[in-house]
């Protein structure tokens, strides 16, 4: 079960419902922000640009992902832009300590919430520090097929939608969009996986998951 729906379950009295375009934004890096939000459908992508103009892409949020709990500590570290059509519950910061005091569940699913952003970010970091670029690629796949389907690829043949471009591929991963499109084909060339017209092929689930560093 997706951590959405126990979410919304205790909070559907709570926020306003939000129906977005691709490309809006749900805040800005460096901008205040009234509110966290609750991704119900669709995909957004958490983005941070450096003084030189660089884009990192830190992560992407499915549905079940919390986003901007921080709003109410300053500033947006960084921007939340949403790649598809989505749904999201956004709540005022300022009204949290209230509902937290009218039901302890959703403060403990917002905990929860909270320590799974963290640990895919520590996860991610070690990957992008200790791994090739195709371990890097690999790795990003497998971790968006496993939090969109719930379960790892089992057969030749799953596939999903998967609403990214290579440079968002590459920005994710620290790698450029030349690098990414080689270690794409080459992962293609072993059939490994086969990603073309945002739709994500997995030829071969075992190997792709030893490429992802799981074996």
């Amino acid at each position: 079960m997706s951590m959405a729906q126990p979410l919304s379950e205790h909070t559907a009295h709570h926020g306003r419902l939000l129906q977005l375009a691709p490309g809006a934004r749900l805040y800005r890096q460096g901008e205040a922000c009234a509110h966290y939000f609750m991704v119900l459908e669709g995909w957004v992508v958490q983005s941070m640009v450096t003084r030189d103009g660089a884009v990192q892409i830190l992560d992407f949020a499915v549905p079940g992902h919390v986003l901007g709990l921080a709003s109410a500590t300053g500033p947006m570290r960084h921007t939340a832009q949403c790649l598809t059509k989505v749904r999201v519950r956004a709540h005022a910061s300022a009204q949290l300590p209230h509902m937290l005091g009218k039901d302890a569940r959703i403060g403990h699913l917002l905990l929860q919430a909270a320590c799974l952003n963290e640990a895919r970010a520590h996860h991610r970091l070690v990957h992008l520090g200790l791994r090739d670029a195709r371990q890097r690629v690999a790795q990003l796949l497998v971790d968006l097929y496993v939090r969109v389907t719930g379960h790892a690829p089992v057969r030749a043949g799953d596939s999903m939608v998967l609403p990214l471009t290579q440079r968002h591929i590459a920005q994710a991963t620290g790698l450029s969009g030349e690098h990414v499109n080689r270690t794409l084909r080459r992962l293609r060339e072993q059939g490994v996986l086969h990603f073309t017209k945002h739709r994500l092929h997995v030829l071969d689930p075992q190997a792709l998951w030893a490429v992802a560093g799981h074996a």
